[in-house]
């Protein structure tokens, strides 16, 4: 009997986690548009694509990616804009860390995200290293 209950405690743990690890990764998986930083946190909302005005990224299944920055300010007589483009590239997860790459215009950038949450809304992560670019430029 305690063979029994021990065994059932067991894949009861392991049901749990690859439901929670299927939810995680489904919550993921779209498009993120930017609605605050400070610092180093970052907070995203899910929408049903970019924004035109706004910073986001985009996860695909089998660690593709979009991402959407500000190229920097661009002024025409009379009329100032910012300029988002997209830049495609990989992610990949080790635990609750992420690993980005995309080619920016200034070249190759790896960025380094700690996942503090996500939800089917809400993406919050602290962005610890950027190379190719400062990461606090990234938004601006």
């Amino acid at each position: 009997m305690k063979t029994f209950i021990g065994a059932l405690a067991i894949t009861s743990l392991l049901l749990c986690s690859f439901q929670t690890e299927h939810d995680w990764e489904d919550n993921l998986i779209g498009f993120w548009v930017l609605r605050e930083y400070k610092g180093q946190e970052c907070s995203y909302h899910k929408s049903r694509n970019f924004l035109a005005d706004s910073p986001g990224v985009r996860f695909m299944k089998e660690g593709k990616l979009t991402v959407r920055l500000n190229t920097g300010l661009h002024t025409l007589p009379g009329k100032s804009y910012d300029n988002f483009q997209d830049y495609d590239g990989s992610w990949k997860r080790i635990d609750s860390t992420f690993i980005l790459k995309y080619k920016f215009k200034q070249g190759d950038v790896k960025e380094i995200w700690e996942l503090s949450r996500v939800d089917s809304n809400t993406l919050v992560i602290h962005l610890y290293g950027s190379l190719g670019m400062p990461p606090l430029n990234r938004f601006e």
